[in-house]
């Protein structure tokens, strides 16, 4: 299975990589994987490369 990482930025940790299955659109926010800290955190769009259209 092949996976795509992207960026989401947790208001406390910063941003953190969350991978997707290859072909589906990246969730609008996740909860922070750092230290199991689990605050919503919004998907940062990528700044080079391929751009979601939302």
């Amino acid at each position: 299975m092949t996976q795509i990482t992207h960026e989401f930025d947790c208001p406390v940790h910063g941003t953190f990589d969350y991978s997707v299955k290859f072909g589906e659109f990246p969730p609008a926010s996740v909860c922070c994987t750092v230290k199991e800290c689990g605050l919503e955190s919004p998907w940062v769009p990528p700044r080079v490369g391929v751009v979601w259209k939302i």
